[in-house]
Formats: structure tokens, sequence, C-alpha cells
């Protein structure tokens, strides 16, 4: 089974390792890591439409449904 990339027995997020790949903080690094809250249970991602005379629109809603836990790791330099 897999298992994302740990730092100091904490799993990396999706976004904590796409900028650590590329250094930069790109919009598929957070986009990956909502989908991946939503798989481990922590939000709902839900999508309505709305029909327009002429266009349609598209409503994305991220309800938080039980609340994270994250420590942050400080990096100290002796």
């Amino acid at each position: 089974m897999y298992e994302p990339p740990k730092y100091e027995n904490q799993p990396l997020t999706p976004a904590e390792v796409g900028t650590l790949v590329d250094e930069k903080l790109d919009p598929r690094d957070i986009t990956s890591t909502i989908v991946g809250l939503a798989v481990k249970g922590y939000i709902q991602i839900e999508e309505t439409k709305k029909e327009g005379m002429i266009f349609d629109k598209t409503i994305i809603i991220l309800k938080r449904l039980k609340a994270m836990i994250r420590i942050s790791i400080l990096l100290k330099s002796n």
C-alpha cells in the first residue's frame, strides 16, 4: 500500500511534496491537498450548477466535516 512521504514521522501533504519537488507552490498542489482532505473525510466538496440565459454557472462549495490538527514543524539552526 502507498504511503505519502514523511518528515519526523508526520505525513507530508500533497502541497508540501509538490513544493519540495519543484520549489514552488502551484495551483495543482493546492487542488491535490483539497482532494486529499476530502478523501480523508475532513471536508466535503459540493458542486452546484445554476442555469443562466446564456451561460451556466458552476459553484464549488467546500464544507468542513471535522477539525484537523496539524503540528507545525519548526526548523532550528544551531
